[in-house]
């Protein structure tokens, strides 16, 4: 997370909440947080092969990536609680994307805003970033569809996932 200039928000259970563009503006935010996930998957897809080497558990992930207008800063009680944090429905949204990695069976899934802003900044093509569109959803607490999409890092999808549509 660090290494691609991320901020590291919480934990929240096995969560990870990470954001990028505050509390420095970022132009290519949206390309950093795919590149991380990709790193991420990465490492973790060695860790596997070296657990199932060893007759240990295999942990899984999904990364749910979301570009949007979000409200950042120290949020709480001066004196009680407070923490610099990021909340809104855009960061709801990533967590919800980050649910449907198994659903769809992709480690890695970007909302259609992440792509735009890919797509604004070059990144998806001069990057060398392999999406891939995989199909309309909707998410529990939002009354409209987003698209999802993938970023292709050479890997087989997600076993036992189901292939099915998803409805919210």
């Amino acid at each position: 997370i660090f290494a691609w200039n991320g901020t590291l928000d919480k934990f929240v259970g096995d969560e990870i909440v990470v954001f990028w563009g505050a509390p420095l503006d970022q132009a290519d935010h949206a390309e950093l947080a795919v590149r991380c996930a990709i790193d991420m998957r990465r490492r973790l897809l060695a860790l596997q092969d070296r657990w199932r080497t060893e007759g240990k558990p295999v942990l899984e992930s999904g990364i749910g990536i979301n570009t949007g207008t979000v409200v950042v800063g120290n949020i709480g009680a001066e004196g009680k609680k407070m923490d610099y944090t990021v909340i809104g429905d855009q960061v709801n949204l990533a967590a919800r994307f980050q649910g449907l990695t198994r659903t769809l069976g992709e480690p890695i899934l970007l909302t259609e805003r992440t792509v735009r802003q890919l797509e604004a900044h070059g990144g998806k093509d001069s990057a060398g970033l392999s999406l891939r569109r995989l199909q309309t959803v909707t998410v529990k607490g939002r009354g409209e569809a987003v698209v999802a999409y993938t970023v292709d890092i050479g890997e087989h999808r997600l076993r036992d996932a189901p292939s099915q549509s998803l409805a919210g």
